[in-house]
């Protein structure tokens, strides 16, 4: 008896959104185009094992913003927002061991 004063409330929650329209809705104007990511040369692959300075130097060339996540083992902030511009690079001894995208 205990459990069912939240299934109730659960319940109800459940009915309320159904039939309020809490579902996400297309736009009227129809679906929204996202763009393509940019085409960019080369894979992100290429960096590995390249000095950061000779990393930093093909972004700069591809048109691609970087930053380092890691160095060394210690990690640093960094935010998580997805952008297919920039690359994260985790360093060891001055080599670049791992590259993400975004």
């Amino acid at each position: 008896m205990r459990g069912y004063g939240m299934k109730r409330f659960l319940v109800c929650l459940f009915v309320v959104c159904s039939l309020s329209g809490c579902q996400e809705k297309a736009p009227k104007d129809g679906p929204v185009e996202v763009p393509p990511a940019p085409s960019l040369e080369g894979k992100d692959s290429d960096f590995v094992g390249l000095t950061v300075e000779a990393g930093e130097a093909l972004a700069k060339k591809r048109g691609l913003s970087h930053r380092i996540v890691a160095r060394d083992g210690e990690h640093f902030p960094a935010t998580t927002d997805y952008r297919p511009d920039r690359l994260s690079f985790s360093v060891v001894n001055n080599r670049i061991t791992k590259v993400t995208r975004g």
